[in-house]
């Protein structure tokens, strides 16, 4: 019974431990972006090694969203270029690692019209509603 309390707890723990969608922190895990040069931003994600890469990619995607509708008032946006930032981070003697994941994407935005010169273009009201129930179960 004693090991059954403990893992509860150790569970209970580390679910709280798993990077949730803010702005960076003081540890450096969340999001930011940064005006490149008018409408075109790099927005980044990064985590702890408890978040998985496919949750941060989301995160970044709602991210970009997000930024373009409902910070700047704009309907769509396209990505420029994409980068993987994540890292493995050795724990020395013990002989483990630990990975760090991060992503960052280069977008521009749009308002009016979506844009037809560019090959994939995201409508940002749909790229949050089809990511809204992800969201909901990823805020704690």
């Amino acid at each position: 019974m004693k090991k059954k309390v403990l893992l509860f707890f150790a569970v209970i723990f580390l679910a709280g431990c798993v990077t949730t969608y803010h702005p960076k922190d003081f540890a450096g895990f969340g999001f930011e972006e940064v005006n490149v040069d008018g409408d075109s931003y790099v927005v980044y994600f990064r985590a702890n090694s408890l978040t998985t890469p496919d949750v941060v990619s989301k995160y970044l995607l709602y991210r970009c969203a997000e930024l373009t509708l409902i910070e700047k008032g704009y309907d769509y946006f396209t990505v420029v270029e994409s980068e993987d930032m994540s890292r493995v981070v050795s724990s020395g003697c013990l002989g483990g690692s630990s990975s760090y994941p991060g992503f960052s994407k280069t977008i521009k935005i749009f308002k009016g019209r979506k844009p037809s010169k560019y090959e994939s273009v995201y409508e940002a009201r749909t790229v949050m509603k089809n990511l809204e129930d992800f969201m909901r179960r990823k805020r704690f």
